[in-house]
């Protein structure tokens, strides 16, 4: 597992960055995520919540937010208007306050989610990853926090181990975590990826380019995804990806009937990586 705390460490003010080292090693292990409030303390959320340090100044934040855009706050447009940004290893460090003009423009909290790698995530999937040696569609259905983008990434893996060619199609640089390019995190010897591109595009793009087996992407959504979805199913390309949702009609909401068909199988999370009830793309209940 990527040591995030060291990672993190030359964004926060130096009071901060040494009330972290005195969080135990095994809270660190586990956590999901870094809050930061204005007027509070901060808290790490995993297993459980853990407070530490002195109360945040609002100042504090907005110095830690300008670090993380490489202190070009307006320059960053896109960031703040999407809210968030990615960070070295994966991690997305999301910022919220006062919005004007389409973007944040005061920031008074920040979110980090931790990237994390846990080989072996996807084994229990594997059953609905793979048959008969050839990859299988599928589609992962949890609310945020649950280890979607973990299960995608050890999916990756698993599938490139196997000898399928893999393809990521990785817009926010989270599965992958790739610099100039090269992922930083473990996806696979036989995966390429497309970083910092709209899904559906990646997605074209690597059919195009690589000819992959089978393709990975995260957080679904819109007419583009959909095209890109039905495009590859026509294709002959396995589709590995997720939605936000929390059942199998939630996931109907947020893509078309004919996008939803392409997957062999879709999978509920019920919780941080538990494997609820499989579908068919059609809604059957499969297990």
């Amino acid at each position: 597992m990527s040591n995030w705390r060291k990672t993190l460490r030359p964004y926060w003010p130096d009071a901060l960055g040494q009330a972290l080292e005195t969080v135990p090693q095994p809270v660190v292990a586990v956590a999901r995520e870094l809050r930061l409030r204005a007027g509070r303390r901060a808290l790490i959320c995993g297993e459980t919540n853990w407070q530490f340090g002195m109360p945040v100044s609002e100042g504090e934040i907005c110095e830690i937010a300008a670090t993380m855009l490489g202190h070009a706050l307006h320059a960053r447009g896109h960031e703040l208007r999407e809210g968030y940004v990615t960070l070295p290893g994966g991690h997305r460090a999301g910022f919220c306050g006062r919005m004007a003009g389409g973007s944040v423009a005061q920031i008074a909290s920040l979110c980090v989610r931790v990237a994390r790698e846990i080989p072996g995530a996807a084994e229990p999937l594997r059953r609905w990853l793979l048959h008969e040696g050839k990859p299988r569609s599928l589609l992962i259905v949890s609310p945020p926090g649950f280890g979607k983008t973990t299960l995608l990434r050890d999916a990756a893996r698993l599938l490139s181990r196997e000898g399928i060619q893999v393809g990521i199609a990785d817009e926010r640089s989270e599965l992958a975590a790739c610099q100039a390019g090269v992922p930083c995190l473990d996806v696979g010897e036989n995966t390429d990826v497309m970083d910092g591109c709209p899904k559906g595009a990646g997605m074209l793009c690597l059919l195009r380019a690589m000819s992959p087996q089978v393709l990975v992407t995260d957080e679904l959504g819109g007419d583009e995804d959909a095209r890109a979805l039905c495009m590859m199913a026509r294709s002959g390309v396995a589709v590995i990806a997720s939605v936000h949702g929390a059942s199998y009609a939630a996931a109907a909401e947020r893509l078309p009937r004919d996008a939803l068909k392409t997957f062999a199988s879709i999978a509920i999370l019920t919780g941080v990586g538990k494997l609820g009830a499989v579908y068919s793309g059609e809604g059957e209940k499969l297990a």
